[in-house]
Protein backbone atom coordinates (compact mmCIF):
# COMPACT_ATOMS: atom_id res chain seq x y z
CA UNK A 1 0.00 0.00 0.00
CA UNK A 2 1.42 3.40 -0.95
CA UNK A 3 0.01 6.84 -0.22
CA UNK A 4 1.35 9.89 -2.06
CA UNK A 5 0.35 13.49 -1.41
CA UNK A 6 2.30 15.72 -3.79
CA UNK A 7 2.10 19.44 -4.50
CA UNK A 8 1.75 20.12 -8.24
CA UNK A 9 1.59 23.90 -7.95
CA UNK A 10 0.84 26.55 -5.34
CA UNK A 11 -2.94 26.33 -5.87
CA UNK A 12 -3.09 22.57 -5.47
CA UNK A 13 -1.63 22.06 -2.01
CA UNK A 14 -3.19 19.09 -0.27
CA UNK A 15 -4.98 20.09 2.94
CA UNK A 16 -6.02 17.17 5.13
CA UNK A 17 -7.40 16.81 8.66
CA UNK A 18 -6.08 13.34 9.61
CA UNK A 19 -4.10 10.79 7.62
CA UNK A 20 -3.90 7.02 8.23
CA UNK A 21 -1.34 4.87 6.45
CA UNK A 22 -3.27 1.67 7.21
CA UNK A 23 -6.90 0.64 7.39
CA UNK A 24 -9.88 1.52 9.56
CA UNK A 25 -10.32 -1.53 11.82
CA UNK A 26 -8.86 -3.68 9.04
CA UNK A 27 -5.67 -5.71 8.60
CA UNK A 28 -2.92 -4.82 6.12
CA UNK A 29 -1.16 -7.96 4.95
CA UNK A 30 2.02 -6.37 3.57
CA UNK A 31 4.05 -3.17 3.72
CA UNK A 32 2.95 0.47 3.89
CA UNK A 33 4.73 3.35 2.12
CA UNK A 34 3.55 6.87 2.92
CA UNK A 35 4.99 9.89 1.06
CA UNK A 36 3.78 13.31 2.22
CA UNK A 37 5.20 16.17 0.16
CA UNK A 38 4.30 19.88 0.41
CA UNK A 39 1.16 19.08 2.37
CA UNK A 40 -0.71 20.77 5.24
CA UNK A 41 -2.21 18.31 7.74
CA UNK A 42 -4.02 20.15 10.49
CA UNK A 43 -4.26 17.35 13.02
CA UNK A 44 -2.48 13.99 13.04
CA UNK A 45 -0.66 11.48 10.88
CA UNK A 46 -0.97 7.84 11.97
CA UNK A 47 1.10 5.68 9.67
CA UNK A 48 -0.54 2.43 10.80
CA UNK A 49 -4.21 1.50 11.45
CA UNK A 50 -7.13 3.29 13.07
CA UNK A 51 -8.73 1.68 16.16
CA UNK A 52 -7.84 -1.96 15.38
CA UNK A 53 -6.32 -4.31 12.81
CA UNK A 54 -2.66 -5.05 12.27
CA UNK A 55 0.02 -4.30 9.68
CA UNK A 56 2.13 -7.37 8.90
CA UNK A 57 5.02 -5.68 7.12
CA UNK A 58 7.27 -2.66 7.46
CA UNK A 59 6.11 0.98 7.34
CA UNK A 60 8.24 3.64 5.66
CA UNK A 61 7.05 7.25 5.91
CA UNK A 62 8.72 10.14 4.08
CA UNK A 63 7.60 13.66 4.99
CA UNK A 64 9.06 16.61 3.06
CA UNK A 65 8.30 20.33 3.01
CA UNK A 66 5.10 19.86 5.00
CA UNK A 67 3.34 21.35 8.02
CA UNK A 68 1.71 18.83 10.35
CA UNK A 69 0.23 18.76 13.84
CA UNK A 70 1.34 15.43 15.32
CA UNK A 71 3.11 12.55 13.60
CA UNK A 72 2.80 9.02 15.00
CA UNK A 73 4.95 6.16 13.76
CA UNK A 74 2.24 3.72 14.82
CA UNK A 75 -1.54 3.54 14.89
CA UNK A 76 -4.41 5.31 16.60
CA UNK A 77 -5.38 2.83 19.34
CA UNK A 78 -4.32 0.02 16.96
CA UNK A 79 -1.26 -2.09 17.73
CA UNK A 80 1.51 -2.42 15.16
CA UNK A 81 2.90 -5.94 15.50
CA UNK A 82 4.64 -6.75 12.21
CA UNK A 83 5.82 -10.19 11.21
CA UNK A 84 8.87 -8.55 9.63
CA UNK A 85 10.21 -5.00 9.62
CA UNK A 86 9.50 -1.90 11.69
CA UNK A 87 8.27 1.68 11.39
CA UNK A 88 10.59 4.36 9.99
CA UNK A 89 9.77 8.09 10.01
CA UNK A 90 11.90 10.28 7.72
CA UNK A 91 11.13 13.96 8.25
CA UNK A 92 12.91 16.53 6.07
CA UNK A 93 12.49 20.31 5.74
CA UNK A 94 9.16 20.26 7.57
CA UNK A 95 7.47 21.88 10.57
CA UNK A 96 5.81 19.49 13.02
CA UNK A 97 4.18 20.15 16.40
CA UNK A 98 5.02 16.78 18.01
CA UNK A 99 6.77 13.64 16.76
CA UNK A 100 6.17 10.16 18.21
CA UNK A 101 7.93 7.04 16.98
CA UNK A 102 5.09 4.87 18.28
CA UNK A 103 1.31 5.07 18.33
CA UNK A 104 -1.43 6.87 20.27
CA UNK A 105 -3.17 5.05 23.10
CA UNK A 106 -2.33 2.27 25.55
CA UNK A 107 -3.43 -0.37 23.03
CA UNK A 108 -1.26 1.15 20.24
CA UNK A 109 1.83 -0.88 21.01
CA UNK A 110 4.74 -1.18 18.56
CA UNK A 111 7.94 -3.14 18.17
CA UNK A 112 10.95 -1.09 16.98
CA UNK A 113 10.73 2.54 15.89
CA UNK A 114 13.13 4.65 13.82
CA UNK A 115 12.78 8.45 13.72
CA UNK A 116 15.03 10.52 11.42
CA UNK A 117 14.65 14.31 11.50
CA UNK A 118 16.67 16.46 9.12
CA UNK A 119 16.62 20.21 8.50
CA UNK A 120 13.24 20.54 10.18
CA UNK A 121 11.57 22.44 13.01
CA UNK A 122 9.78 20.58 15.78
CA UNK A 123 7.66 23.10 17.68
CA UNK A 124 7.36 20.98 20.83
CA UNK A 125 8.73 17.53 21.77
CA UNK A 126 10.21 14.50 20.04
CA UNK A 127 9.56 11.01 21.44
CA UNK A 128 11.14 7.82 20.19
CA UNK A 129 8.25 5.89 21.74
CA UNK A 130 4.50 6.32 21.65
CA UNK A 131 1.93 8.42 23.46
CA UNK A 132 0.75 5.90 26.07
CA UNK A 133 1.66 3.05 23.70
CA UNK A 134 4.64 0.85 24.59
CA UNK A 135 7.50 -0.11 22.24
CA UNK A 136 10.52 -2.42 22.26
CA UNK A 137 13.43 -0.35 20.91
CA UNK A 138 13.66 3.21 19.60
CA UNK A 139 16.24 4.94 17.42
CA UNK A 140 16.10 8.73 17.10
CA UNK A 141 18.47 10.74 14.91
CA UNK A 142 18.30 14.53 14.66
CA UNK A 143 20.44 16.37 12.13
CA UNK A 144 20.64 20.13 11.46
CA UNK A 145 17.22 20.77 13.01
CA UNK A 146 15.49 22.93 15.61
CA UNK A 147 13.63 21.27 18.47
CA UNK A 148 11.80 23.83 20.59
CA UNK A 149 10.84 21.36 23.30
CA UNK A 150 12.55 18.24 24.63
CA UNK A 151 13.87 15.06 23.05
CA UNK A 152 12.99 11.73 24.68
CA UNK A 153 14.25 8.34 23.64
CA UNK A 154 11.17 6.73 25.20
CA UNK A 155 7.47 7.54 25.17
CA UNK A 156 4.95 9.82 26.86
CA UNK A 157 2.82 8.50 29.74
CA UNK A 158 3.03 5.78 32.37
CA UNK A 159 2.10 2.99 29.95
CA UNK A 160 4.54 4.12 27.23
CA UNK A 161 7.30 1.78 28.31
CA UNK A 162 10.35 0.82 26.24
CA UNK A 163 13.25 -1.63 26.46
CA UNK A 164 16.15 0.17 24.75
CA UNK A 165 16.35 3.75 23.47
CA UNK A 166 18.98 5.41 21.30
CA UNK A 167 19.47 9.07 20.35
CA UNK A 168 21.99 10.50 17.90
CA UNK A 169 22.38 14.26 17.45
CA UNK A 170 24.62 15.35 14.58
CA UNK A 171 25.33 18.21 12.21
CA UNK A 172 26.81 18.39 8.75
CA UNK A 173 29.31 21.17 9.38
CA UNK A 174 30.15 24.04 11.70
CA UNK A 175 27.61 26.35 10.07
CA UNK A 176 24.75 23.86 10.18
CA UNK A 177 24.07 23.28 13.87
CA UNK A 178 21.27 21.68 15.81
CA UNK A 179 19.40 24.23 17.91
CA UNK A 180 17.59 22.74 20.88
CA UNK A 181 15.89 24.82 23.55
CA UNK A 182 17.31 25.00 27.05
CA UNK A 183 14.90 22.44 28.50
CA UNK A 184 16.53 19.76 26.37
CA UNK A 185 17.13 16.54 28.25
CA UNK A 186 18.04 12.92 27.75
CA UNK A 187 15.07 11.48 29.67
CA UNK A 188 14.48 7.84 28.87
CA UNK A 189 17.78 7.39 27.05
CA UNK A 190 19.64 4.13 27.50
CA UNK A 191 22.49 4.85 25.08
CA UNK A 192 23.74 8.19 23.84
CA UNK A 193 26.01 9.16 20.97
CA UNK A 194 27.01 12.71 20.09
CA UNK A 195 28.93 12.82 16.84
CA UNK A 196 29.98 16.43 17.17
CA UNK A 197 30.30 16.55 20.98
CA UNK A 198 28.41 19.86 21.16
CA UNK A 199 24.83 21.02 21.47
CA UNK A 200 23.74 24.64 21.31
CA UNK A 201 21.03 25.62 23.79
CA UNK A 202 19.01 28.74 23.04
CA UNK A 203 18.23 31.19 25.84
CA UNK A 204 15.82 34.09 25.48
CA UNK A 205 16.08 37.07 27.80
CA UNK A 206 14.44 40.45 27.14
CA UNK A 207 14.12 39.70 23.43
CA UNK A 208 17.81 38.91 23.12
CA UNK A 209 19.06 35.55 21.93
CA UNK A 210 21.98 33.91 23.68
CA UNK A 211 23.65 30.65 22.72
CA UNK A 212 25.22 28.43 25.32
CA UNK A 213 27.44 25.64 24.08
CA UNK A 214 27.36 22.41 26.09
CA UNK A 215 30.20 19.97 25.54
CA UNK A 216 29.74 16.24 26.15
CA UNK A 217 32.64 13.90 26.72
Amino acid sequence: MELNFIEFDEKNNCIINNLYGGGNQADVGGNIDVNIISTRIYFNVYVANNISGNVSGSIITNIEDSIIGRVYGGGNLAAYNPTTGYSTLNITSSTIDYVFGGGLGETATSKDTHVNIRQSTIKNDVYGGGEEGSINNSYVEIDASTVKGSVYGGGLGTTATSINTNIIVSREDANNKNIIDYNYNWAGVATEELRNKELIFTLYEENNLFNEIKTFS
